[in-house]
């Protein structure tokens, strides 16, 4: 007992001489006010979402700005609430009745852009918005399965291409912008092909020879692709991807949710649950 009193003392002694001046900055951010007491928090891992769990099982989600994003209503009673790592599930614990609830969470991300170059139809019911870039090899294996969709649903799916040139890859921004610029000339999906079909060659010289070859104007081309509205089209393409989630390419969201099997049968599956709610 003498020992814990002089060690307690000492801590005592020790703390109070600590500095004024903390070594962590800090600010308080005001969250919105809660329409109940909140029973536990959970935070992303990424950080752009913090969920609150409510009586009755309500959970609230914050978004990065501490602005409400969602609602969820799952009618269960939980005491305790974790998130997975990948924040795809939400565990909750109601200890009164010993049992563990899992409710899987999928995620709706505002990636399609109206100034993108799409194929297909304007007005399709599915969106499918793939960000890509023209050195990744995986993305010139997907055009195939892709073109194998507007094949086969001409008038429902359209395919919105958006750029995101990844640092692994010298000449992938470059070849973004020069791709812009040929979309301002109307000449974007014929450039687009002959990218994909050099992307183990590309150079700043080869990607003008391919543009002359597609027949843009070159200097109509050599001023948009050193120009801001194409520069600013591109940063558009990547700040998006970046919000969404997007780590590599190709990445895909079918109406917003993340495709995570690239199979045609997965396409496939996808579109036909998009177009069976509308028949709803």
């Amino acid at each position: 007992m003498k020992r814990f009193c002089l060690f307690l003392a000492v801590l005592i002694v020790t703390a109070s001489a600590w500095p004024l001046e903390a070594a962590v900055e800090w600010k308080l951010e005001e969250f919105q006010s809660l329409s109940a007491k909140a029973l536990d928090i959970a935070v992303s891992g990424d950080g752009r979402r913090t969920f609150v769990l409510l009586p009755q099982g309500r959970i609230v989600v914050f978004n990065v700005e501490n602005q409400v994003e969602s609602l969820l209503e799952t009618g269960v009673s939980a005491d305790r609430m974790e998130l997975s790592p990948d924040a795809s599930r939400l565990f909750l614990n109601d200890l009164s009745k010993n049992r563990l609830l899992v409710v899987a969470l999928e995620y709706l991300h505002d990636v399609d852009d109206a100034a993108a170059p799409f194929r297909g139809s304007q007005n399709a019911p599915v969106s499918i918005v793939v960000f890509s870039e023209f050195q990744c090899p995986h993305c010139s294996r997907l055009d195939p399965l892709l073109d194998q969709l507007l094949t086969k649903y001409p008038e429902q799916v359209r395919v919105v291409f958006r750029n995101y040139p990844l640092r692994s890859h010298p000449y992938a921004r470059h070849a973004a912008l020069a791709a812009l610029a040929a979309q301002r000339q109307d000449k974007f999906w014929p450039f687009h092909d002959l990218l994909f079909a050099n992307q183990q060659n590309l150079t700043p010289q080869l990607i003008q020879g391919l543009a002359d070859q597609v027949g843009l104007n070159r200097e109509l081309y050599q001023q948009d692709i050193r120009s801001e509205v194409v520069a600013e089209q591109l940063n558009r393409d990547i700040e998006s991807a970046k919000n969404a989630g997007v780590r590599g390419t190709p990445t895909i969201f079918v109406n917003g949710r993340l495709l995570q099997d690239r199979s045609i049968e997965s396409f496939t599956a996808v579109v036909e649950r998009e177009l069976e709610k509308l028949r709803q």
